[in-house]
């Protein structure tokens, strides 16, 4: 007699990960996203002339920087919260911040600039001293080298310019270490202005491109011609909302180039292309002031202004390139390089409490995908890494995660991020909080891709839920944070009850002002207003509203700030286009304001 035994055993059939979707970012890339925010630095000829583009026949000699001190520039923006630095190398007009052996256009020329260079120790080389200064402090460095270079007698021949701007890569990425922090370069920027006519000129672009790679593999490139950073399409530091981290690459290279298979109309840089098949970094370039070069008289953004930058940049998932210009001691300004230090130290202080991370929060989901080691389980949004993350069977593109703060918490940032090492894939979600009265929705966005911060006005709550609403595939949420603000970060700045309003009665005005329900208005350029007190800190109350226009505030009869009245943040344009007692600026000290 046979006897037959059927064992069983209770298990679970671990799913693997999802698949890739779409194209995933290069290690380069990646890194890139990582830093967030990176520091232009325009210095040059054109700091001297006090134009934004020279034409190239300048004296060299008009290059005189009294004390060139990179150290502070690079020791500023480190401290500022910057990763990296893009120094200008050469712009439009030719003049070299590097002593090169293939122009006459450069600091070799410059007596003067050479002396006080011998007397303070120095090489006489820009590029060199910053080099120096990036790794004195380990701040990673670019190079932008312009295409364009008016005053070169070869622009215009295909083959003796591109050689001549090849001998000028090769001249500073193989430089034996004395270019770059401890020699790396870490981006190329390449922009996009360029002759036309009889001074039209043929880029070898792949040419270009193979020989940076050679001599930098690490590095990323920004062009308009196929590379993995793209400009984000304005200078103002506006990302697109939507905005996707996938373009077309042959595309865009078939309309540089002018050729039959261009669609101009198949995507726009601002948003990305949802359909895409490169995965490409947006770059949002925007100056701390009017104009790429410093001049006399400018004033820096504030430091509402700046926030609004940071929040239609890196709170859309894109990189914040913001200029910041030496003068012509060869200094940066101290107004522009304390608003930056003080944008870090907001940044820095608004991220530094995560209400997600503390004991006692519970997370829960309404679907989870199956592991027997809880590799995908909602718990993975707080670990604070980049390699788990919470998802869902491979069916689900829409679905919900709850987090649960076990106390009642008040905040105002809510930070997202997706897991991009497989791809980008979520549309649209939305944001609910909970509170007695039970639950309401708080925020709806599109796109989240590496980071989308989320900024409100302060609201109480003891759960939240993010719900993805439009996902592609299904949708891998790495990490969710929640904090409460500081400073310029955030959006609603209220002034201390110990302060003491003037009214508007007190005032001095010039031109005809009337009252409102909001203060007093008028619609004639050249108003003013004006008040003298003495205290320890000033705030401008006014509206914001998109139909008013720009107000500047001078201090001591010198001016201070413009402001623009119709600005609205990402989060206001979702609820209301009008902001009422709104603080436009604050100062501290003696003073007399209008």
């Amino acid at each position: 007699m046979l006897s037959y035994f059927l064992l069983f055993s209770n298990f679970a059939i671990s799913a693997p990960p999802p698949p890739l979707w779409g194209p995933a970012p290069k290690d380069i890339q990646y890194q890139y996203h990582t830093e967030e925010m990176s520091a232009f630095i325009h210095y040059g000829m054109n700091t001297y002339t006090g134009i934004e583009w020279g034409d190239g026949s300048e004296d060299p000699n008009l290059f005189k920087p009294t004390n060139l001190d990179t150290d502070q520039w690079v020791s500023v923006l480190k401290r500022a919260g910057f990763k990296r630095l893009i120094m200008v190398g050469r712009h439009h007009d030719g003049f070299c911040n590097w002593k090169t052996k293939f122009s006459n256009h450069s600091v070799n020329l410059s007596v003067d600039f050479q002396l006080i260079s011998q007397f303070l120790h120095q090489s006489g080389d820009v590029l060199e001293e910053v080099s120096k200064s990036c790794t004195k402090f380990n701040v990673d460095m670019g190079l932008y080298l312009s295409p364009w270079d008016v005053n070169s007698s070869y622009y215009g021949d295909e083959v003796l310019y591109n050689e001549y701007y090849m001998n000028q890569l090769d001249e500073i990425l193989n430089s034996n270490k004395r270019y770059g922090n401890n020699g790396k370069i870490v981006e190329v920027w390449m922009d996009g202005a360029k002759g036309e006519g009889s001074k039209a000129q043929i880029y070898w672009f792949s040419k270009w491109f193979e020989l940076i790679r050679k001599h930098q593999p690490e590095c990323v490139i920004w062009s308009g011609h196929g590379s993995e950073v793209r400009w984000i399409g304005n200078e103002k530091g506006i990302a697109g909302e939507p905005c996707w981290d996938r373009f077309d690459l042959d595309n865009q290279i078939a309309c540089a180039d002018k050729l039959p298979t261009c669609d101009p109309n198949l995507q726009d840089p601002n948003t990305g292309l949802a359909t895409g098949q490169n995965y490409s970094v947006g770059e949002c370039d925007v100056s701390i002031t009017n104009g790429w070069f410093w001049k006399s008289g400018k004033v820096p953004k504030t430091m509402k202004e700046l926030a609004s930058i940071y929040f239609t940049s890196v709170a859309r998932g894109q990189i914040l390139l913001l200029n910041v210009p030496p003068n012509t001691e060869g200094k940066m300004p101290e107004d522009m390089s304390n608003n930056a230090l003080q944008l870090g130290r907001d940044i820095w202080e608004s991220f530094s409490l995560d209400f997600v991370r503390q004991n006692g929060v519970k997370f829960s989901a309404t679907n989870t995908r199956e592991s027997d080691t809880n590799m995908f389980s909602p718990e993975n949004v707080a670990d604070g890494t980049n390699k788990t993350y919470w998802t869902m069977d491979d069916d689900k593109t829409t679905g919900s995660i709850t987090i649960d703060f076990g106390r009642f918490r008040t905040f105002d940032i809510i930070s997202i991020r997706e897991h991009i090492h497989l791809g980008q894939r979520i549309a649209r979600a939305s944001v609910d909080y909970h509170t007695n009265d039970g639950w309401k929705t708080l925020s709806t966005i599109t796109t989240i891709g590496y980071h989308r911060i989320i900024r409100l006005d302060p609201v109480s709550a003891d759960m939240i839920r993010v719900n993805i609403l439009e996902s592609q595939a299904v949708p891998l949420i790495q990490n969710i944070e929640v904090f409460l603000s500081v400073g310029s970060i955030s959006q609603k700045v209220v002034p201390p009850d110990s302060v003491t309003e003037i009214p508007n009665s007190q005032f001095t005005k010039t031109g005809t002002w009337k009252d409102s329900d909001d203060g007093i208005t008028n619609d004639k350029s050249g108003s003013s207003l004006e008040a003298k007190f003495t205290g320890t800190r000033c705030f401008v109350i006014g509206t914001i509203d998109p139909k008013y226009g720009k107000l500047n505030i001078f201090i001591d009869n010198q001016q201070v700030a413009t402001i623009d009245c119709a600005i609205t943040s990402t989060a206001v344009s979702l609820a209301s286009t009008r902001i009422t007692k709104s603080v436009l600026y604050q100062y501290d000290g003696e003073m007399i304001i209008h």
